[in-house]
């Protein structure tokens, strides 16, 4: 995994000594595949917060998502009703 961080870094900023920030904002931020990010706190909060009456942290279910073990081992699953 680490290959692709270092040739990804490199391809944006050649000739530049990478950092831990460099490492950090290609995990967080996948090569712009994701805006932002959020922990489960969060969600429930903004959730509630923007009107939904039932929030609740679910399990992984095959009908929402794709059946990857990284899906599984770095995602979590909220269920809200409006």
């Amino acid at each position: 995994m680490w290959d692709i961080v270092d040739q990804y870094v490199d391809e944006m900023m050649p000739g530049i000594k990478k950092t831990a920030l460099d490492y950090l904002n290609f995990a967080v931020y996948q090569d712009g595949e994701h805006k932002c990010i959020y922990d489960e706190e969060r969600i429930v909060i903004i959730l509630k917060k923007i009107g939904f009456s039932s929030v609740a942290l679910s399990s992984y279910s095959k009908s929402i998502d794709e059946d990857l073990d990284t899906h599984r081992k770095y995602s979590f699953y909220v269920e809200a009703v409006k």
